[in-house]
């Protein structure tokens, strides 16, 4: 397999679905993270009430973070055992310090990977949908070198 480098822009290019469900998308990561951006966007002004009253009724709304404990809920059923994780027969892989190194930073920012797919799941709750983005320093190295592939979560949005 080739090592092929992708350029920023080629990275945030979409595609006819992404911009068809863009609008929903926003929408659920504001419903997650709850908060004033959700209200805002949440209430309507009804036919009959004053641009004051609908003003005020923004202001003084509050609202409980539902989404956010619902998919944190189902989240810890899903991970409230511990991975395991079967390599395949024979597989030397186990007993290799890349991929330990890799267990427990899979992103270069020190999370474990048991960590990151149980945060990245919850992002998949809250949007309906995740990827990971799976990424190589550049360079040629050795198999000494303890160099390993790095982790990156993305929304659709």
């Amino acid at each position: 397999m080739k090592n092929e480098q992708l350029s920023i822009e080629e990275l945030k290019e979409t595609g006819s679905i992404h911009d068809k469900f863009i609008s929903e998308w926003t929408y659920f990561g504001k419903a997650y993270r709850a908060g004033r951006a959700f209200i805002r966007e949440a209430l309507k002004q009804h036919e009959r009430e004053s641009d004051t009253n609908f003003s005020n009724r923004v202001d003084e709304a509050f609202n409980f973070p539902y989404c956010n404990n619902i998919v944190n809920i189902f989240n810890f059923f899903l991970t409230e055992k511990k991975v395991m994780r079967e390599l395949a027969n024979g597989s030397e892989l186990g007993d290799r310090d890349d991929w330990r190194g890799f267990q427990k930073n899979c992103d270069l920012y020190g999370t474990n990977i048991d960590d990151f797919m149980g945060d990245t799941q919850k992002l998949s709750g809250a949007y309906g949908t995740a990827g990971i983005l799976v990424d190589m320093p550049p360079g040629e190295f050795s198999e000494n070198d303890n160099v390993y592939a790095y982790l990156s979560s993305y929304t659709p949005n």
